[in-house]
């Protein structure tokens, strides 16, 4: 049911013009966190999962994504590490969709993700000013 409730409220703002954030993470507390900082800017959805979160993000209505690639479920979408699949999660959802794309993470990882498309990288833990600023500067 969980699962069906979370695909069939993916993209949709709960309120008209709303912009809505997809947030990639596996660990509730991070995912609460976000929701509660953009709780006056945006509705925030979730997938715990890679693949899930690839596609939602490649077809999904939403105004930006947010992936925490060293905390998000399997399965993984290619053979390798965690910094490998996040290099390919961003290359495919940016082949999909021009979306904006935030990478919050505790890896060194900057380079990597910012060459492969993502916009905004930023390190954890988490500037709050700095976030929230990257989502207003970001989103349309």
């Amino acid at each position: 049911m969980e699962r069906l409730m979370r695909h069939r409220f993916s993209g949709i703002s709960s309120g008209m013009g709303e912009k809505t954030i997809l947030v990639g993470c596996c660990e509730p507390p991070v995912v609460e966190a976000i929701r509660v900082l953009l709780a006056d800017r945006c509705h925030v959805s979730e997938c715990t999962r890679m693949d899930e979160f690839v596609r939602e993000a490649s077809t999904g209505a939403f105004h930006s994504v947010v992936l925490c690639p060293n905390s998000i479920a399997p399965p993984l979408l290619l053979e390798g590490g965690l910094l490998e699949n996040a290099v390919a999660a961003v290359k495919a959802i940016k082949r999909a969709r021009a979306v904006p794309i935030f990478i919050l993470s505790t890896c060194e990882w900057r380079d990597d993700l910012i060459a492969a498309g993502a916009d905004v990288f930023m390190a954890m833990p988490l500037n709050v000013t700095d976030f929230t600023a990257a989502v207003d500067r970001t989103s349309p």
